[in-house]
């Protein structure tokens, strides 16, 4: 569970932040913007991922991970969390993007921070996932929806546009 802490707690700033840069930005008289389009296709393939990772067992997975769990190579690996946090985090980190994409869609100043965030998130997972797959030479669990996160993370912050 140690891996998830920082990001559950990222996740959670990132809201705060997103909301108070929002209404900073707005107060003067700053507006950035996302497509909402490519934001919906950025929550689907997060969906998509997190399915991937449930069915292919991502929390015992990533114990083989040293450089994520901090586990030497001496040491037996135990999975980093039980199935029931990893299922519920999804859920919640799935249900609040797709909570923001109303938000996004009609153009709320304090919405795009927590978009372009998402998009950090998505290109990140799919950075790491693939990388990981390349150094064990094989398949690892959620890389292949993971290029999905990557590609739409890209459009999404292709897609923004600031206006005064």
């Amino acid at each position: 569970m140690r891996v998830f802490k920082p990001v559950v707690l990222g996740v959670s700033a990132l809201v705060i932040a997103s909301f108070l840069i929002g209404l900073i930005l707005d107060a003067i008289g700053v507006t950035l913007t996302l497509s909402a389009v490519f934001y919906l296709f950025l929550c689907f393939a997060q969906m998509l991922h997190s399915l991937e990772e449930y069915l292919t067992q991502f929390w015992v997975h990533i114990a083989n991970v040293p450089l994520l769990t901090a586990r030497t190579r001496f040491q037996d690996a135990k999975p980093a969390m039980d199935r029931s946090f990893f299922t519920l985090f999804n859920i919640v980190l799935n249900a609040v993007m797709l909570s923001f994409y109303w938000p996004i869609s009609y153009g709320a100043s304090w919405s795009w921070l927590f978009g372009l965030g998402m998009a950090s998130v998505g290109v990140g997972n799919g950075v790491l996932h693939c990388s990981i797959a390349v150094r064990q030479r094989g398949y690892f669990s959620g890389c292949i929806s993971a290029t999905l996160t990557f590609a739409a993370g890209v459009l999404v912050f292709a897609s923004l546009s600031v206006h005064t």
